[in-house]
């Protein structure tokens, strides 16, 4: 018994570890693909095709003040290629093509610097020297979106302030920026969405604020100009978001988990730009 015991674990380690071995059909158990070495205290994770290979590489905020990037070889693991700094306590980031030439960007959010970053891609997922943005204080999260409808993807910001904590920055088309508004939510600003959420083809924002148990839906006029914010009740401390056509009706609903009443709020579109209650 012994030894067919022990044929058996052979056999499954040859499985696990040989690729020949694996390579006519899928193994019956994958090993573990984690422990990947970031830097001090990883925040916030992105998946992006950011060396323009065909798959999903990964980009990292960590609290040593640098964003680490992860290549993908084809298969699911990761080689660590390169380390950014970008500034104080890199707490979010967004990738998205800033300057127009088709490849994945990153806007970097810095909790104790009243700025954010942006890492150009050099077009095989290295990166220039991050370029500064004054944000205002206590910047939080960024999200990635053509808000003005010109065909580049501008930048909002959402802050942990109680006034004008959403800050516009549109860009000149080149991966600069420049900041044309600043609206209130209804209170300390953390994450934030731009989705189009009224069906009118230009992407408006729901953004959640910690404090008051709110979500804000500002909706654009389709310049980047946007109307003041309609407040939805939600739990204690929402943190973040999810858009998604939770009904198949074919409007974006919103789903927000709630850090302080242990729960999740779905919001379902009314189709205008305007939800149900939660």
């Amino acid at each position: 018994m012994a030894s067919i015991r022990n044929m058996i674990y052979l056999g499954l380690f040859l499985l696990l570890t040989c690729p020949k071995a694996a390579s006519a059909s899928r193994p019956l158990f994958m090993a573990p693909r984690d422990f990947y070495l970031s830097r001090g205290g990883p925040f916030w994770v992105v998946a992006a095709d950011l060396d323009q290979d065909g798959d999903l590489d990964l980009a990292a905020t960590n609290s040593d003040d640098k964003v680490s990037i992860f290549l993908n070889n084809g298969d699911g693991f990761f080689v660590q290629t390169g380390n950014y700094y970008v500034g104080l306590i890199p707490v979010h980031l967004c990738a998205a093509d800033l300057n127009g030439d088709g490849f994945s960007d990153l806007a970097v959010i810095k909790g104790v610097e009243p700025t954010f970053s942006v890492l150009l891609n050099n077009g095989d997922g290295s990166f220039g020297t991050a370029q500064d943005y004054p944000a205002g204080r206590l910047p939080s999260y960024v999200a990635a979106s053509d808000l003005d409808g010109d065909g580049d993807n501008d930048l909002a910001v959402n802050k942990a302030v109680n006034y004008d904590n959403i800050s516009i920055f549109l860009n000149d088309g080149n991966g600069t920026f420049a900041q044309t508004g600043a609206y209130s939510s209804d209170g300390k600003g953390c994450f934030i969405v731009a989705p189009d959420l009224d069906g009118d083809g230009d992407c408006d924002l729901a953004a959640t604020n910690i404090d008051s148990g709110t979500i804000s839906i500002l909706l654009n006029n389709g310049d980047a100009i946007f109307a003041p914010a309609q407040n939805y009740g939600v739990g204690d401390s929402p943190r973040s978001l999810s858009v998604a056509d939770l009904d198949d009706d074919g409007d974006c609903d919103l789903a927000i988990p709630n850090h302080q009443s242990n729960d999740l709020s779905i919001l379902l579109s009314c189709g205008d730009g305007t939800f149900a209650p939660a």
